[in-house]
Formats: structure tokens, sequence, C-alpha cells
């Protein structure tokens, strides 16, 4: 495995160069109008990849306005038949309906369309949207950014739609997601920073991905964390314990406050400040949020940017900072996040030096683990308000487990200083096979001369070293992405061969494009090897410890991601981190990198938690920046909380609320629920009174079989 030190990051970063060296592989592409063709035209859509009925295969959903069609919005499915061949849904679902002539009572009826056949939403816009299987049934979801706008008919907001197979869907119509949509004016969701304001995650470790979003509702700015319950819904998690009192220099929206109050001769008396915590991460818009474990516990915690409401009606607190801000919370592993945004304060400082560092609010932020040394990094690309130009920064993870404090050491990143990159275009990914995320964005930059958006393309030179290419603008037009004035685009393999290629929207006056750029690059995609010796057990706290050997990315040998899945063997029942295949290992979708598992530079382990009593198969594989993954490798576990393993030399019979065990002796029956919990006893071949409705555990003299009511 190779490591990273400071010192050779700092000394890659200071050498990167503004041409192509000879270490670098540039990128080619080349437009494919034969599978272009086949779309239905549109702008204005950021298209929206997965492998949406597990053949191996990445379908693409999009939306947009069409020019073409008299400015309609629609939903439109491409499905990916294998060897460049697609085909386009564009059938909408109408209905019939009386209409009233209110002049003359005539009764006419009307066709008019609903939404689309298959159940895919209308949708305009989706920069930052994901996917993710909400419910753990092996087919991917995904949720929409920005839905709304752009004559959809729809608030603008998140949209969570469900996957019934066989390319049907289900818009799911979630109380807590609703209550985000903004009804304001037609800027964006999250004031036209869609990319970075939703990560998705299972920060409880329940086996359910959950969601953090901010943006600005209409109950003003907003940092929220959304718990999946069983994949049925989702609601908001207030676990946010604060900084202390005296410590948090920005306390609206952390700590209570009493009501502003009039006394007896009208005047004004404003509220103060409580001791008290709202238990609400601090509320901030127009910035960025991401889940990742910044301290290798195996427990993702939260980092946030954005700008926040000062406050200076409190005149026994003071006045309470506003303007750009940044947060860390971590996980505490019992259902809550501390504020730990002190940790980087250095002897003497506070809060103010942090946010006067690495406060934003119109920067794009990644968490990956950027040198690949096991642990998860931040890079910010944008506009820094309290730094002159736009930027470019790496803030490398030195998290030493012996203080216990989040710790980055900020580094230049050695990318293109651009902004505007989250409501144009901000992809990372391996776009060229050396094992190394490549960075492509369109933004705005005063960079070499330029005063326009630009579109770049960052290249590994097969280290953690950068060198950056002002992309479409010396390539022929059949070997670009889009066009210059390209608005949207997204990244996803077509062709199948494990080189990411590109899907971008554009519009002129004579129509839309929405044209499939191939990636031709000289290279090829090695997946990493499955790890080896993988291991479960279940502790006494009914969590399964899983350990394996640490595998190595294909081309560079350094640390790869790690996806997991757990199964229940009778049910089926599965826990999986990240959408994949369970055979072949190909994942569904791209997830945001750090929903991944890191080594944290150790021994590889992860721990389930509160897993019920079962016979389970534990799968672990390892994963490139490109998404090419190994296989799983697989072990056993059974799990029975110190009851034998199931066997089925007894039988039960259940009649309404009694059980009888048939047996050939008269011998004491336990009865437990799943999670080891005795719920009824009595004597085999005798009435057992057995209420309620679930799986039991029968437990026979040294004997136990699993029974269904």
């Amino acid at each position: 495995m190779k490591n990273f030190t400071l010192k050779s990051i700092l000394a890659c970063a200071v050498m990167a160069a503004t041409a192509m060296t000879a270490d670098a592989q540039r990128v080619t592409f080349q437009k494919n109008s034969d599978v272009s063709n086949k779309i239905y035209e549109t702008h204005r859509t950021v298209p929206l990849w997965a492998d949406f009925n597990n053949d191996g295969l990445m379908d693409v959903y999009y939306g947009g306005t069409s020019a073409k069609y008299g400015w309609t919005v629609g939903g439109y499915l491409i499905k990916n038949l294998g060897d460049l061949n697609i085909e386009t849904v564009t059938e909408y679902k109408k209905e019939t309906v009386e209409v009233t002539n209110p002049e003359t009572g005539e009764v006419t009826t009307q066709e008019r369309i609903v939404g689309m056949a298959n159940g895919l939403p209308y949708t305009a816009n989706g920069m930052g949207s994901l996917t993710f299987d909400f419910n753990q049934d092996g087919l991917v979801d995904f949720i929409f950014t920005d839905r709304g706008g752009n004559n959809s008919g729809e608030p603008k907001g998140l949209t969570l739609v469900k996957n019934l197979g066989n390319y049907q869907f289900e818009i799911i119509n979630d109380e807590a997601l609703a209550s985000l949509n903004w009804g304001g004016d037609e800027s964006s969701f999250n004031e036209d920073q869609e990319v970075g304001c939703l990560s998705i995650g299972d920060y409880n470790k329940d086996g359910y991905p959950d969601l953090a979003v901010t943006g600005t509702g209409n109950n003003g700015r907003f940092v929220k964390l959304l718990k999946n319950v069983n994949g049925e819904r989702f609601e908001f998690a207030p676990v946010f314990k604060p900084l202390a009192f005296d410590v948090e220099i920005s306390k609206l929206g952390i700590y209570k406050k009493t009501e502003t109050t009039v006394d007896e001769e009208g005047i004004e008396i404003p509220g103060s400040y409580t001791q008290e915590p709202t238990f609400e991460a601090k509320p901030m818009s127009h910035g960025s949020i991401m889940f990742a474990d910044f301290d290798n516990d195996g427990w993702l915690d939260i980092v946030a940017t954005g700008y926040t409401d000062g406050d200076d009606s409190d005149p026994v607190a003071g006045p309470q900072v506003g303007g750009d801000n940044i947060r860390f919370y971590r996980n505490t592993q019992d259902g809550m996040f501390q504020d730990v945004t002190d940790h980087l304060c250095a002897e003497g400082e506070t809060l103010a030096n942090v946010f006067g560092r690495w406060g934003t609010e119109d920067s794009w932020l990644s968490a990956l683990d950027f040198n690949q040394d096991g642990k998860v990094d931040i890079v910010f690309v944008g506009t820094m308000p309290y730094r002159e130009g736009k930027q470019s920064v790496l803030l490398m993870n030195v998290y030493d487990a012996e203080t216990g404090k989040f710790a980055f050491e900020e580094v230049p990143a050695g990318l293109t200083p651009i902004s505007g990159t989250t409501v144009r275009l901000a992809t990372v990914v391996d776009m060229n096979g050396d094992d190394y995320p490549d960075w492509a964005m369109r933004g705005w930059t005063s960079y070499e001369g330029w005063n326009d958006w630009r579109f770049s393309i960052n290249y590994s030179n097969g280290s953690s070293q950068y060198t950056f290419d002002w992309f479409n603008t010396n390539e022929p037009e059949s070997e670009g992405i889009g066009g210059h004035f390209s608005e949207t685009m997204s990244f996803g393999d077509l062709s199948g061969d494990g080189l990411v290629d590109m899907l971008a929207s554009n519009w002129w006056t004579n129509g839309d494009t929405l044209c499939f750029s191939l990636n031709t690059t000289d290279a090829q995609v090695v997946a990493p090897a499955a790890p080896a010796s993988v291991t479960a057990a279940r502790d006494a706290d009914n969590n399964v410890v899983v350990t394996w050997e640490a595998s190595a990315l294909g081309v560079s040998g350094n640390e790869p991601m790690y996806n997991l899945y757990l199964t229940e063997k009778s049910t089926g029942a599965t826990r999986m981190i990240v959408p994949a295949n369970k055979e072949s290992g190909f994942q569904s979708g791209y997830a945001q990198f750090s929903a991944y598992v890191l080594s944290g530079g150790e021994e590889p382990t992860y721990t389930f938690v509160n897993v019920p009593a079962g016979d389970y198969t534990v799968g672990v594989q390892a994963v490139s920046y490109s998404y090419v993954a190994s296989e799983f490798a697989t072990a056993e576990v059974s799990a029975y909380d110190a009851l034998n393993k199931v066997n089925v030399d007894i039988k039960a019979v259940i009649k309404g609320n009694n059980l009888i065990v048939k047996a050939a002796d008269m011998e004491t029956v336990n009865v437990y629920s799943m999670d080891g919990i005795q719920v009824a006893s009595g004597m085999a071949n005798t009435p057992i009174q057995l209420n309620g409705k679930g799986l039991y555990l029968v437990k026979v003299g040294n004997q136990v079989i699993k029974i269904t009511k």
C-alpha cells in the first residue's frame, strides 16, 4: 500500500503544472450520434444513471424542458440494452375528465396528462440527485433534487422515487421531505447550490439509509437529518448536541430563546438565549453537507457549510455571528451527534477563526480519500469569502486517535480555481483508469486570462498530483462533451467497458440537444482484488463484527473503498451499505465516495449493530474510484444469543393464539423473540398462549426451530 505524507502531498501540490505532463493519461471522448439520435431531447436536466433492473447495465433517468416540443416537461427513461443499444421510454399516463363550460353548462370530456406511464416524475434540473436503496429490497431507488419549476407544476425540493421492478416506479409522497420544499421564487433548491445539498448514509446503523440535507424552505435556512423509518418514510431527527454555551458564538437556532415581550409602556423587551439546546444542527443554506467517517470508528459523521443568519437582538448574550460557516458533527454512536467544530481551533483561537479559514457558501465540497491512505479528506473548489479569488483547497485528515480530536492540515489541492460549479457541473470520478479520481468542473474562472464559463478536467498524474485541461477548447466538436455552452452533464458507463462516459444537455435557439460522449481513452480499467480472509462473529451486544485482509486497487496498489452487506438466510432481509449486485458485485448507482467504508490505515473492519438472531451471510467487496468493483467475498455467521442452531427435529402448530410444540418427550418449551427476549413458556404437546405476530424462536431441550405467526 502506498502512503503519502503531508510533506509529499505539499510537494506534489507545488509541482502541479498547468499543462499536460508525460505521466498524465489524458481523457478522450467521441460523440456518438447513433445512440444520441434515439433520445427524446430536452435541456435543463441532469441525467441520473442507475442499473434499475439489475442486469449489470447502467440505465438513465432524465427530465427537463423541451424547446422543440412546446416547452413541455416530462420524465424519461433510457433503457440500456447493451452493445450501445438503447430504448427511450416517453409514454405519458393520461386520464379522461369531464369539463363543464361555465357559460353554456355544456359538459365535454377531455384527456389530460397526469404523469409518466411508468410512474416516473416530471422534473427539471436535478444536480445533486442521488441513488440509494430506500427500503433495502435490492432495487435501486433515487432522490431527485429541484424537481419543480420550468412548467413542471411542482414545487422545488426533493422527490423520493421508489423502484417497483420491471422498469416501474412510484413517487413516494413523504411528509418530511415535502415540508422542505421551496415555494418561493424561481431560484433553484438551496439557492442555486444543488450539488452538495444532499448526502445519504446510514448514520444509526439500523440498515436503512438516512438523509442529510441543507437548503432554504418556507421557514428559512436549514440543516436537517432525516431518519429512514424501516424503509417506509422519513422523520426529522433533532439529535445534535451543541457546543458549550460559552464557546458557541452563533447561538441562533442552536439554543432556545425566550419570546419577545411588551412591557406596560408598550416597549418591546427582546428575548434572551437560554442554555436549553434545540438539538437542531446550525441552520444554513447555499452550502454543502456530507456524511463521512472522519474519525475512522465505523460511524458516519457530518460536515456542513453555508451561510447562516446573525442575531444582535439579545443584549445579554450579545451579537451572534452570522455569515459563512462550517460545522463538524461527530457521531456518538448512540443516535446523537456532538458539535466538535471547536476541535479545529488552534490554541488561543475561537470559532470565528475556524469560520474565517474554511467557512464558505459558494464552494463545491467533496469528501473522499484524496491521497488514498484509508482516511477521508475534504476538498473545497470555489470561492471562500475570507480569501481573495477562486480557491481549490484540500483539508487532509490527520485525525489522531490518542487525542480523539478531529484535525485537518490545509494543503493546496492543485485543482482548477473555478467557481459556480455547484450550478453547472461538479463531478469527481476516475476517468482514465489510473485508480485516482479525476475532477470535471464547469464554472466561472479568470484563471490563465479567461473571464468566462469554462469546462475543465483535472487529470491525475498517477498520484495525488493533478494537471488540468480546458476541455472543449481545442478538440474537434466531435470529440467534445456537449458544447461550450453546455448547461449540465453527468457521467455513467453506457458502453460497459468500465470507463465512464458523459451525457450532456444543451439548448440553442433552434432546439435542444442531449448527447452521449463515449470515453475513448487508451486505458483499461482493472478491478481491485476481492478481500481475503473475511470473518464474521456476533458479540455479546448483538453486533456482527466483520474483519478482512486489506485489498488493493488494481493499478495504483493503494487503498480501495469497501462495500458490505449482511443477509439473513431464511428471510433474505439485507443491510447493504451501497446498492450493488450480490452475485457480480456491480455497483447499481454512483454513490458519494464518502458513503463507502475505509480502512483508516489499519486492518479493515466494520460492525453491524443490533443484529437479530439468525443465520447470516456477510459480503465484503473492494471498489475503485471508477466504481469498478470486485465480487463479494463472503463468510457465514450464526447468531442465536446462546441458543443452539436451528434444526427441524421438532414441529410446531399454531391455532389462533395457541402454540402446540409436538415432541417425543414432555419437555419444557421456551419461546423467544428474534432479539432473544423470552415471550412465552410451557410444556411440549400442550397449548402455550402466544400473543402477537412475527418471527419467533422455539427452544425445546437442546433443539430450536423458527416459526412465523
